[in-house]
């Protein structure tokens, strides 16, 4: 399978940290870049970070007026078919309508960071009264921003949805474990999230550790683990004199304490970041296969992960404000144009 890249534009990461984005920039960024699958529409997120007053009637409408301008602006400039309006769960349904009959083949739907599953759940299932015809079946594309809950998206007929917690739960240590039926491992409802890293809160905690489980729950483990041909790694904690600077392959053992370094023997699960990363891009790549959806698109660490990872993702979203913002992620974004028979322009 080819890439397929949806290029987002960053708005929430913007508007969280008070910055703009330059619409007429991102548009000729996304003109240059033909080699993108999607483009993602240059949305206007209402209010202040943590502030629900912020959150008025007239300031939503007005976020809401803004986007469908900013999706009109993009569509006289790129293929219809590629641009993606977004629809937040703040925003009147009316939008919503909008976009279907105006003719938007693909729409973005975005549930709101602060609300609960059961508040998720609860509006999709209207928006799924939107976006179905009368015998059920969705009528234009969806896709699921930031949605990682097995339960959303089993139960919302989406096209795609995108997620960062993958990566986010490696580089907190921990990785994702599918569970086991009589016919094998199953990956279609959430995982079992397993720690791993030596300095991880949870070592103490039973069932929550891979140094803390029952032999029973260690054996699925081991056989997943054989399935993924992949091993845990080993490591040594060493007492060090005071001033002693720790080498590449160490960490300090105990934060804030300067005695201990935890040194690397094997790179494996417990003590190579990196290996978590790719442990849980094929569980989510195996989680595609069994869901009733047809992409999961891996979101976050733009520029950070090793190739072997970064280009056997095949469905990835990365955005404009961070590709523009760091020059590991605009190199990657350079090598997806290349691979998608273009040449990428990043200036």
């Amino acid at each position: 399978m080819n890439d397929i890249f949806l290029l987002d534009s960053g708005a929430f990461s913007v508007w969280n940290s008070g910055e703009t984005i330059d619409l007429n920039a991102y548009i000729q960024f996304c003109v240059e870049n033909p080699g993108c699958s999607y483009f993602v529409n240059l949305d206007v997120i209402p209010g202040k970070p943590n502030d629900v007053k912020s959150m008025t009637d007239e300031i939503i409408e007005a976020s809401c007026k803004k986007g469908w301008d900013n999706y009109h602006q993009m569509l006289r400039h790129l293929p219809g078919e590629k641009v993606i309006p977004v629809f937040h769960q703040s925003d009147s349904f009316k939008w919503l309508e909008r976009y279907i009959d105006f003719g938007a083949p693909y729409v973005g739907i975005s549930p709101g960071n602060d609300r609960t599953t059961d508040q998720k759940m609860g509006w999709l299932m209207e928006v799924k009264k939107i976006i179905c015809n009368s015998q059920g079946q969705p009528v234009i594309k969806t896709h699921g921003f930031a949605v990682t809950s097995f339960r959303l998206m089993k139960a919302f007929p989406w096209f795609s949805v995108d997620s960062a917690s993958w990566v986010r739960q490696a580089a907190y240590g921990t990785i994702y474990v599918p569970h086991l039926r009589k016919d094998g491992f199953i990956y279609d409802v959430s995982p079992f999230l397993l720690s791993m890293s030596p300095k991880s809160p949870s070592r103490e905690e039973r069932q929550a550790h891979i140094t803390t489980l029952s032999p029973t729950v260690k054996a699925q483990v081991d056989r997943y683990l054989s399935e993924l041909k992949m091993s845990v790694g080993k490591f040594e904690v060493v007492d060090v004199e005071r001033g002693y600077k720790k080498k590449d392959d160490e960490l300090w053992w105990e934060k804030g304490k300067k005695n201990k370094v935890m040194r690397i023997l094997e790179r494996g699960l417990m003590t190579a970041h990196q290996q978590r990363f790719w442990a849980n891009m094929k569980f989510i790549q195996r989680a595609n296969e069994a869901l009733d959806l047809e992409h999961i698109f891996f979101a976050g660490a733009d520029g950070s992960l090793l190739p072997q990872i970064e280009f056997r993702l095949k469905r990835r979203l990365m955005s404009y404000h961070s590709i523009m913002s760091s020059k590991a992620a605009r190199e990657v974004f350079g090598q997806y144009m290349e691979r998608a028979g273009s040449t990428a322009r990043v200036a």
